[in-house]
């Protein structure tokens, strides 16, 4: 039989090392290995190495015997050997002595390196110090030209920062359920979008080169804050628009009735003001650190419906999504956010915390979002909360920006005094309009045909040409914010005089 074939010697070896085994087995096979290689070899292979048989652990028979004291080397029961032997350890010292340098010189290349990286962290700390303080100085500034109170911007603790991380975590991403319905809005708005045709009653350039002022009205009044800096012309009643004061109210007026209410929720600056696009309903956003919704049966008595309150510092902008039920607010604390208006409640916020965000716009399509940044505009997939796209150019801070109606360009502008026109599809700029003045808003009109642009006077230029058809200087101190009629028919304008003016052709 197999195990009649083993036959023993004075001196065995491993079949696999070729060494003598320090644990022997003998395999159903008849050979000899060192137990812990062969076990190794069957956990792998399941069979024998030499004649690759089934093989498993049990068939291994450990072989005993006598532990003996292994003799001293040959090379050990001389002097010259004992030299020799020396002589391989103080070589092999030397090896280690030499490995230990060159792991010292290693070391100390990374430790340099280290310290190269401390020294350009420094530097970069020390320059975004610097930008910190400009931050400071430009709040300052906007502080006295609005009559800002301190405790209406805060610097956040940093408790506020944890406790806002926690509640962040679970809103940086839209719901899948709205996604989705954004994205079937986005499907419709495209389709629909290909086959619109220039609106045949869309008020040429030469006549709005002869624009003038139609009429004037101060309708915020309130004392110590005067000043208007923000508008929204309503989508479907032409004559009709909410502004928003730097005395804390809004006011919905219309040409043919005067005020026709006053929305006082916020206790500092309106920010930003929209209406929605198909009921009475108004969005008010505020330095307070609110937004508000305020809704309407007859668009005459509003009430304050629900009041958004994600943000730690002042919200300096809103913005209506295309199918009506959403809207995006952007704060000074560095985060923006989306918020249902049909269930009221935030479903959405992103903490970018780069900068303070100035302005917000949804695209038209509504899966996009832009928001004004320090310098810099960020373009955002809203599905995703993705930054997917910036651009740079503006040497000082964004204060406005609106998509064209056919969402391929996209207007912003700057307190540097000029206004930048960008392609978003090859995602560049495209055209720059120096105004000369800090620009405050930025609005294309429903076709995408013309942009107003307001800053120390107001101005219109021919989208795609870019060439200027209007400017004229008809309010006492800056203007703040422009928009368009149906058609571009006539232009509203506000300013820090208090004033509105409608300007048209009799």
């Amino acid at each position: 039989s197999t195990w009649g074939n083993i036959r023993c010697s004075d001196m065995l070896f491993c079949a696999i090392s070729g060494q003598p085994p320090q644990e022997p087995v003998v395999s159903k096979t008849g050979h000899i290995f060192e137990r812990h290689l062969i076990e190794k070899h069957i956990q792998a292979e399941g069979n024998c190495p030499i004649t690759k048989e089934p093989l498993t652990v049990e068939d291994l028979i450990p072989l005993k015997e006598a532990k003996v004291v292994k003799p001293r080397p040959t090379a050990a029961t001389s002097v010259p050997g004992l030299l020799a032997l020396f002589q391989n350890e103080w070589d092999a010292l030397m090896l280690e002595t030499f490995t230990l340098k060159q792991h010292l010189d290693t070391v100390r290349q990374e430790l340099s390196h280290a310290l190269y990286q401390h020294d350009a962290a420094s530097r970069v700390i020390a320059r975004l110090i610097k930008e910190r303080d400009q931050a400071r100085q430009v709040l300052a500034a906007l502080k006295s030209q609005y009559n800002i109170k301190d405790s209406d911007i805060n610097i956040p603790t940093e408790t506020d920062a944890m406790e806002d991380d926690q509640r962040s975590d679970s809103l940086s991403k839209l719901p899948k359920d709205v996604a989705a319905d954004m994205t079937q809005t986005a499907l419709l708005l495209s389709k629909d979008r290909k086959s619109r045709k220039v609106p045949a009653l869309l008020t040429p350039a030469e006549k709005i080169s002869s624009f003038s002022v139609l009429s004037s009205h101060n309708i915020h009044k309130s004392r110590p804050k005067p000043g208007i800096t923000s508008l929204d012309v309503h989508p479907t009643d032409p004559w009709k628009i909410v502004t928003g004061g730097a005395d804390g109210q809004a006011v919905v007026f219309t040409h043919e009735h005067g005020v026709v209410a006053t929305l006082a929720n916020h206790s500092s600056t309106v920010s930003g003001v929209a209406f929605h696009p198909s009921n009475h309903s108004i969005l008010t956003a505020s330095l307070d650190k609110t937004a508000v919704l305020w809704t309407s049966e007859d668009g005459r008595e509003y009430n304050a419906a629900h009041t958004f309150n994600v943000h730690r510092e002042g919200v300096s902008g809103v913005s209506v999504h295309a199918s009506g039920r959403y809207c995006a607010t952007a704060s000074l604390d560095g985060s923006w956010a989306i918020h249902d208006i049909v269930n009221p409640k935030t479903i959405c916020h992103v903490p970018d915390l780069h900068d303070r965000y100035r302005c917000v716009k949804f695209h038209p399509d509504g899966l996009i979002l832009g928001t004004g940044t320090g310098e810099k505009i960020r373009i955002w997939d809203v599905k995703n909360s993705n930054n997917v796209a910036n651009f740079e150019g503006h040497t000082q801070t964004v204060t406005s920006l609106s998509f064209s109606e056919n969402g391929y360009f996209l207007a912003t502008g700057s307190e540097d005094g000029s206004v930048r026109l960008w392609d978003l599809r090859k995602l560049k700029n495209v055209h720059t309009i120096e105004v000369g003045s800090p620009v405050n808003s930025v609005n294309f009109d429903k076709s995408g045909g013309y942009l107003a642009i307001a800053a120390a006077d107001t101005r219109v230029v021919v989208s795609k040409t870019w060439e200027m058809v209007f400017n004229q200087h008809y309010h006492n101190q800056i203007v703040t914010d422009v928009g368009f009629g149906p058609d571009a028919a006539f232009l509203v304008s506000t300013s820090l005089d208090q004033s509105v003016k409608f300007v048209g052709t009799a």
